[in-house]
């Protein structure tokens, strides 16, 4: 039966980081482009990431990360846990193993000091994350990277985890957020 293990980037073993980077190329191929394109490890070493897998020994089976970004929004700054990367093996699939990371991974949010998670997903998945306490922002998401800005065409989904995070609900949820990148 696989297990689920948490780890700290610096103690994620390279096993998992390598695979999770395999399963990304596999389920997300337009993500390695230009600065991307020989992508080595799930995210940068220089964030403070929290990753979450499922395994069997050393096969991996489910991932998820969670960093920590801080967005400005409507003249505000956020602490905000962004949750990235989540992916079961295509073999897997099916068995609650996405599910499980998930409930993993908002335990762990729930213990957070930021004012609010995010996540970004197909609409499809829509329902998925509903069930697991996200809420749909339909007020979108553009991304801002220098003088170039363009709609980001996904779903951006969020959990209000402080007092201040829940106090600006309708502004995070039903207004355009402005990212850097779509983690």
């Amino acid at each position: 039966m696989p297990i689920l293990s948490t780890f700290a980037h610096a103690e994620l073993p390279s096993a998992f980081s390598w695979q999770a980077v395999a399963y990304m190329r596999q389920i997300w191929p337009s993500l390695f482009t230009g600065g991307l394109t020989w992508l080595r490890e799930p995210y940068p070493a220089d964030l403070t990431t929290f990753h979450v897998v499922i395994h069997q020994d050393e096969v991996l089976v489910s991932y998820a990360a969670v960093i920590r970004v801080t967005v400005s929004h409507d003249g505000t700054d956020y602490a905000i846990d962004g949750v990235g990367n989540v992916l079961t093996a295509t073999p897997y699939r099916g068995r609650g193993y996405g599910r499980r990371v998930v409930e993993r991974v908002n335990e762990w949010l729930d213990g957070s000091d930021a004012d609010a998670a995010a996540l970004f997903c197909a609409p499809d998945l829509e329902s998925f994350y509903a069930r697991a306490g996200w809420l749909p922002c339909p007020g979108g998401t553009r991304v801002v990277t220098g003088s170039e800005s363009w709609p980001y065409n996904g779903l951006r989904m969020m959990r209000l985890l402080s007092p201040r995070g829940r106090a600006a609900a309708k502004s995070l949820l039903t207004t355009t957020m402005s990212v850097s990148w779509a983690w």
